[in-house]
């Protein structure tokens, strides 16, 4: 459900 970028990459991914 929240937005963070896992990766070095700016790339937001939504988990949780």
């Amino acid at each position: 459900g929240v937005s963070f970028a896992l990766q070095s990459r700016p790339v937001l991914s939504f988990t949780d």
